[in-house]
Parts: C-alpha cells; sequence; structure tokens
C-alpha cells in the first residue's frame, strides 16, 4: 500500500472515530466474506465496519484524542476490524451473537462447546466404521445390523482442540460446533472499554444483581442506623415491632399492644390449665 493510500486510510479511521461514540475491535479471523456481506448489509444505518492493518489502527488512535483508545488498542493484533456505532454497545453484541451461524469444525478449530454424541440407533452399518468410534471412546451395540450408542458421549469438552480424525468423525452425526460471525473482542464507549467477558453477561444477570446489591445496601443501612428514603420505613418497622415486644413482655397496657398481653395471659392459663389437669 502506497504512502498516500496508508494516510488516507489513517484519516479516514480517525474520522469516524471522532464521529461515533462508540468504537469496537472485531476479530476478522476466518471470517467467510459472504458472512461479512450479510451482517453489513443488517447493520446498515445501525453501524460501520471498516477493516484495515493493526498498524494503521494503532496510528488513527494516536491521531484521535478520544478518551480510552489507549486501552482499546491493547485488543488490536491479527486480523481485526473497526465497528463503528451510536448505539448501545451491549444490545450491538448481543446484535452480532445472535446473528452467528452453526459452522462445521476443521482441524486444529478450538470448539466453543461440548461435543457430545447423542444415546440411540445411527444409520451406519456395523463394519469397520466401529473403529471410529472406538476410538472416540463412544460405547456402542449393533441392532438390527446398524450401530447404535449406548449413552450420551462427550467427545470432546469446551475449549479442547479439535483433531483431523475428530472433525471427520463428528461430521459423520452433522454436529456442527463452531460458529461463524463477527466477533467483538472490545468496545468503547465514553471513554471505558467493555470486554467481551462483560457485554456477554445474560441482562438477566445484570438485573437480578442490581435486586441483590439493593437490598444488600438496604440491611447495611439499617444495621448501621443510617436513615435515608428506602431504609427509614424499614428502622421504623422494626422499632415498632421491638417496642411492641417489650411493652408486651413487661405488661405495658397501651392500645397497640393489649391485645397481645391479652393473647400471651391467655396462652399462659391454658398451659396451667392442662398441666394440673383442671
Amino acid at each position: 500500500m502506497a504512502n498516500e493510500q496508508k494516510m488516507q486510510t489513517v484519516e479516514e479511521l480517525k474520522s469516524l472515530i471522532n464521529s461515533y461514540s462508540v468504537i469496537g475491535v472485531l476479530n476478522m479471523h476466518k471470517m467467510p466474506s459472504k458472512q461479512l456481506f450479510d451482517i453489513r448489509n443488517a447493520l446498515a444505518g445501525e453501524a460501520k465496519i471498516r477493516m484495515a492493518k493493526s498498524s494503521l489502527i494503532k496510528r488513527a488512535f494516536a491521531a484521535s484524542n478520544k478518551k480510552g483508545l489507549n486501552e482499546l488498542e491493547k485488543s488490536v493484533a491479527g486480523e481485526v476490524a473497526l465497528i463503528f456505532t451510536n448505539q448501545n454497545p451491549f444490545k450491538l453484541y448481543n446484535f452480532l451473537e445472535k446473528n452467528k451461524q452453526p459452522a462445521a469444525a476443521k482441524p486444529g478449530d478450538i470448539t466453543p462447546t461440548d461435543i457430545v454424541i447423542p444415546a440411540g440407533p445411527t444409520q451406519f452399518a456395523a463394519g469397520p466404521v466401529i473403529s471410529e468410534f472406538q476410538k472416540a471412546k463412544v460405547k456402542t451395540t449393533v441392532e438390527n445390523g446398524k450401530i447404535s450408542v449406548k449413552e450420551d458421549t462427550t467427545v470432546a469438552k469446551a475449549g479442547t482442540q479439535l483433531t483431523k480424525e475428530l472433525t471427520e468423525f463428528i461430521m459423520k452425526f452433522g454436529i456442527e460446533p463452531m460458529k461463524i460471525g463477527l466477533d467483538l473482542v472490545a468496545m468503547l464507549d465514553n471513554g471505558t472499554v467493555f470486554g467481551k467477558e462483560v457485554m456477554g453477561v445474560p441482562a438477566e444477570e445484570y438485573v437480578s444483581g442490581m435486586i441483590a446489591g439493593y437490598y444488600r445496601a438496604l440491611n447495611l443501612s439499617v444495621s448501621a442506623g443510617y436513615p435515608n428514603k428506602e431504609s427509614v420505613k424499614v428502622m421504623i418497622s422494626n422499632a415498632f415491632r421491638n417496642a411492641k415486644y417489650i411493652a408486651t413482655e413487661h405488661g405495658v397496657y397501651e392500645k397497640e399492644v393489649i391485645g397481645d398481653i391479652m393473647a400471651k395471659y391467655k396462652n399462659v392459663a391454658e398451659n396451667l390449665k392442662r398441666n394440673l389437669n383442671v
């Protein structure tokens, strides 16, 4: 690429960086052109994708004064592209994840999920193919001349690098453990960089976490005797309940506790009656 073209690329990236509130880094390794074309069309009007060499992306980062680019730059390595948007980064991440398509595994791929051969009959006639089942440590039997798998068998755990033999074996079952789509590595939003370990957390977990945090804060406020709009109601309720208990125990005849006092003495009388067999 000529120096003039490089400069134009850097200027274009810089302009996009300064024009959009959210910038993301995409891992483009093994990304088929057809899927990229389809996703670009799906994102039309919502986000822009620009591919460039890592060195040019870093130069564009250096030329911009947007806060957080130094942290985002740590994710720029290998075959990458930038994605620009003004929408919520978590919504964009979820959209890209939902638009990933299943794909067959290739030798050397690392499976993202457990690969399980299901129990039950197969289409394979008993014969040399049985040795493939044995190599994969899948227990089988023969029923009506066809191989049948005795029990669900995990032939590869998530994170396992797949061999040529194993990829050919699982392909016989039509298992497609891989996913093809844009892999969003990190996103910069208003100076904060979010990694996929944060963006990938389901929304329900955020909601449940916020609710749990609210109740922990409320309990702390009540325990510390620090009144605020949320805790003062609980504190007053606790104080009333404690005062009522003390009044009942010590026979303080107030209208709020007279019923409890009478019930207490009634129970005492009934217990005494039972014990004396009266």
